[in-house]
């Protein structure tokens, strides 16, 4: 059963960004040794942080790349509310995004609701909606 567990990380690369990744990704070998599923949603804008949260070639971890226009996301990111990250701190993270080409991509635009988009992505991954726990 997929459980969806939500990290958010920090905007700047601090000292405790690293440590942060490599627990991440003991969080996710504990689930994988424990024969579970989650959805583990982060900006992992640079290769080398994905390569922290999947070390080796493994099948059982997949990217989702939430790819869209910068005006797009700037005013998807305008519509939020009580979240972290602000719509002005959008062009230092597309500055940053290193593009994964090993992903399954989501192409974010006006015509597409976020639950199209997760529906999307749920059939990508081969997963179903009834059997999402939302932790």
């Amino acid at each position: 059963m997929p459980r969806l567990l939500r990290f958010f990380s920090i905007a700047s690369l601090t000292e405790r960004y690293w440590p942060w990744l490599h627990n991440l990704r003991q969080r996710i070998e504990a689930l994988q040794q424990q024969g579970q599923s989650a959805v583990v949603t982060c900006s992992a804008l640079k290769q080398s942080y994905r390569q922290v949260l999947k070390p080796q070639p493994d099948a059982a971890v997949r990217f989702v790349y939430l790819k869209g226009r910068a005006a797009t996301l700037h005013a998807r990111l305008e519509q939020r509310q009580q979240h972290f990250m602000k719509a002005d701190m959008l062009d230092s993270q597309l500055d940053t995004l290193e593009a994964p080409a090993d992903s399954i991509v989501v192409e974010i635009d006006d015509a597409k609701t976020p639950e199209q988009m997760a529906t999307h992505v749920i059939t990508q991954l081969n997963l179903s909606e009834d059997s999402q726990d939302t932790h």
